[in-house]
């Protein structure tokens, strides 16, 4: 596809919860086409995450599926720990 004249629709989906000691869960899932004159591709994306917290500590583990037109499916997940040093 060619960069110019490229036209892309996005429609997404997503929610998240917080529970009982600290517990936290989110859930995600966006449409995209991407198109021009001569070719259009579509991604789609799901998401899924989870976190604890406990003071001014936080934890969070998310992973991630792009499943891509022609090219199939790429995974990604991620890990994060922080400290807010205004919550401790």
């Amino acid at each position: 596809m060619a960069a110019s004249g490229v036209e892309a629709d996005a429609l997404g989906v997503s929610a998240s919860a917080n529970f009982a000691g600290g517990f936290s869960a989110g859930i995600a899932y966006t449409k995209f086409e991407f198109s021009d004159a001569a070719d259009s591709i579509d991604v789609d994306h799901n998401g899924l995450g989870l976190g604890y917290t406990i003071g001014p500590f936080s934890d969070h583990v998310n992973w991630g599926q792009y499943d891509v037109d022609g090219f199939g499916n790429v995974n990604g997940f991620g890990l994060e720990a922080a400290y807010d040093r205004c919550r401790g």
